[in-house]
């Protein structure tokens, strides 16, 4: 209701899009884990009690990472630019700018040329993918390519991640070749892991980038402030 009445001011809008997403996706987190706690017989009190404590938590850990990132990467905070590149470009805060510019100048002004068709390209897409998926045969589906993995490749500017991605499927299927019993009980534990890796990894070198040290190497070796 304060968004459809705030047309014209980004700033609103862009709040208004975070509450409504955030909580949708809480909520979405919160019954899944109440799910899983009910299938497994733990007490939905306890489970509640845990998730309160967990907020407590995680409100001052976000606050804290995001400050150590802002202070490292000041880009992060700049207006999105085409013509520049920023090491954590924040993909998801880009697109909700743009949704809040949409709102602000209208489809025509805010939206560059041929982007309307575009986006009625990639709507005609992800559907078609998705009942394609439904319809094709068991031995088939595997080869329908994911509608949400395409559309988070659109979103998201990091360069690496596509090859990050090809290696770790390549060898996740080499590791289902040679060992499929590890593979069907570990799997989701090590791939977890990796991905839990990568944030802590980067959360150190946004204090590293604080404390002024560069990670350059020097004939093969880690060598702080290595010229």
């Amino acid at each position: 209701v304060v968004s459809t009445q705030s047309t014209g001011e980004v700033v609103t809008n862009i709040i208004c899009a975070a509450i409504a997403t955030s909580s949708a996706s809480q909520s979405v987190d919160m019954l899944q884990d109440l799910k899983t706690g009910h299938i497994l017989g733990a007490s939905p009190r306890t489970q509640f009690l845990s998730q309160i404590v967990g907020s407590g938590f995680g409100v001052i850990f976000s606050v804290s990472t995001f400050k150590i990132f802002s202070t490292a990467f000041p880009c992060i905070l700049e207006k999105p630019r085409s013509d520049s590149v920023c090491e954590f470009a924040e993909p998801a805060a880009s697109a909700w700018y743009g949704v809040a510019l949409v709102l602000q100048e209208g489809l025509s002004d805010a939206l560059p040329y041929g982007a309307s068709w575009g986006m009625l390209a990639g709507a005609i897409l992800g559907t078609a993918l998705v009942i394609l998926k439904r319809t094709v045969p068991p031995n088939y589906k595997r080869f329908v390519p994911s509608a949400s993995a395409l559309g988070i490749a659109f979103v998201n500017p990091q360069a690496f991640l596509g090859p990050v991605m090809v290696t770790g499927a390549i060898s996740f299927v080499i590791w289902e070749t040679i060992r499929p019993e590890s593979f069907e009980v570990l799997s989701y534990a090590v791939a977890s892991g990796l991905v839990s890796g990568e944030g802590v990894a980067g959360v150190v070198h946004a204090i590293i980038m604080m404390a002024g040290l560069t990670a350059k190497t020097c004939a093969g070796l880690p060598s702080f402030k290595c010229k």
